[in-house]
């Protein structure tokens, strides 16, 4: 996991009482997007980001519906797969990919599952993240090592990466260093897959976050291995493991998983939430903020949740309504409840007028798509990534301009957010110092596009993203219920 930058720093950047000639040099330097840029490209079906804190991230990719991808933004290391170490203010094909159905974004790398069932990564593989073999940094799509055709679903944490196998089995590469490959482990770092080590046990999804990751089974049991120093694994230890160890506790079987910066919650088949972690900013939804190593209810939610999606250090869930609930950090307002307060409990978000089709919760600030197809964000905005002109946090809900078609699919990077909408286009806002909207640096309103076929609600099909990275699950059929 990538280590946190220190937090007085991050506040002070982050303060309302931040110095005036201090905002507007960094709106000089920085010149972010204040209004939804449109990608240099049509057809997006799926758009990955990926923010991070280390230099030399920032980056989001997108699939398009011929199987190719486009690749923008931040570049140092390669993770564009054009060939160059040059950022890119628009999308740049990957050299030779193509098939792909699926794409995940790491913290400086690249992955996509190919049709045929193979991966191939690309961009830094400091630890082995790219599983071909070596350390070599690759600025191109390179197949990882013994894959052999049978992956149906990837995902990628900080330094390390998974595959999801047609037989429920999982393999992971990369770094090892908290257990997060699953291998007992065998080693600081594997330069190729390894297996993870769960023989009773079929995995339907496989969720890599930071340096730990999580898997749902084929009962709905949920099996989490690697650091647990929060919690994060809930066994009832703060001891890390190297193999996948029940989630102790929860009594029910699991609909939905997702993961923060270091706890979790999964959504059980009865639409309770449990959650279990890290709780310093009451993330859990209860408690006194100590972190807890195994599951609570998050005992304020009404009955029937529909689903659940977590930002790095607050949580929010979708009632039977449609309408949102959050709780946890909220200096920046991340939470949508009209104040700053961090909250013990579920809060509503203030302002929404229709039903939540989907949800996204980046660093600190949240979005959410709505029946009508437009987007509300609302939380930090230093770096406008709420998607208004305005570079001060907003704590309720604030309206975006996506030009002429609906929004179907949200993806909160750590400073930047991008979306696809019903006529398969992509539009991202918010910080574009490495590029990583897709779009030359630039200020002015955009023109719209013509409209398309609507997507107004769940039961139409749209797709629900609630998660910042990507869960490995199998394409074509997803395992667990969404709300869709």
């Amino acid at each position: 996991m990538i280590a946190r930058p220190n937090t007085t720093s991050r506040i002070n950047r982050r303060s309302p009482m931040a110095v005036s000639g201090v905002l507007l040099l960094a709106w000089l330097v920085l010149t972010p997007i204040t209004l939804p840029a449109q990608i240099a490209f049509r057809d997006a079906i799926q758009v990955r980001s990926a923010g991070g804190w280390d230099e030399g991230s920032g980056h989001s990719c997108a699939l398009l519906r011929s199987g190719q991808v486009r690749c923008w933004g931040s570049n140092r290391y390669g993770q564009l797969g054009d060939g160059t170490t040059i950022d890119r203010t628009a999308g740049v094909q990957p050299v030779g990919l193509t098939g792909a159905v699926a794409i995940s974004v790491g913290n400086q790398h690249s992955c996509a599952l190919l049709e045929n069932g193979d991966v191939a990564c690309w961009g830094s593989n400091i630890l082995g993240r790219l599983g071909d073999g070596t350390e070599t940094q690759r600025s191109v799509p390179t197949p990882v090592s013994g894959i052999q055709g049978t992956a149906v679903a990837i995902t990628t944490g900080d330094y390390h990466s998974c595959a999801l196998h047609s037989d429920g089995t999982g393999s992971c590469w990369g770094s090892n260093l908290k257990g997060e490959l699953g291998n007992d482990g065998a080693g600081s770092f594997s330069l190729i897959p390894v297996p993870v080590l769960a023989p009773d046990s079929r995995f339907v999804v496989i969720d890599g976050g930071g340096s730990s990751t999580c898997g749902i089974t084929s009962t709905r049991e949920v099996r989490c291995w690697g650091n647990n120093d929060a919690g994060q694994l809930g066994d009832g230890t703060f001891i890390d493991k190297p193999t996948p160890v029940p989630v102790i506790g929860l009594n029910v079987e699991t609909a939905a998983l997702s993961l923060g910066d270091a706890h979790a919650c999964a959504l059980g088949q009865d639409g309770v939430v449990r959650c279990w972690g890290q709780n310093t900013f009451f993330q859990l939804g209860y408690g006194n903020g100590l972190n807890e190593p195994i599951p609570h209810e998050v005992m304020a939610l009404p009955p029937g949740i529909q689903d659940i999606a977590l930002g790095t250090e607050h949580s929010c869930a979708v009632s039977s309504s449609r309408g949102l609930l959050c709780w946890g950090r909220n200096e920046n307002g991340q939470l949508g409840n009209g104040h700053t307060s961090d909250a013990e409990g579920p809060s509503d978000v203030i302002g929404l007028t229709e039903p939540v089709t989907s949800v996204s919760g980046g660093d600190l600030h949240t979005c959410v798509s709505l029946s009508d197809g437009s987007v509300r964000c609302w939380g930090d905005n230093y770096d406008t990534q709420l998607g208004n002109h305005r570079p001060t946090r907003q704590w309720t809900p604030q309206a975006l301009p996506i030009p002429g078609a609906d929004a179907v699919q949200l993806s909160a990077g750590t400073y930047h957010t991008c979306v696809t909408t019903s006529a398969a286009d992509a539009y991202c806002w918010g910080l574009n110092d490495a590029g990583q909207l897709g779009h030359p640096l630039q200020t002015a309103p955009l023109p719209p596009v013509s409209p398309a076929i609507k997507c107004r609600s769940p039961e139409s099909g749209c797709p629900l993203e609630s998660r910042r990275s990507t869960a490995a699950s199998p394409t074509a059929q997803p395992p667990i219920r969404r709300l869709q």
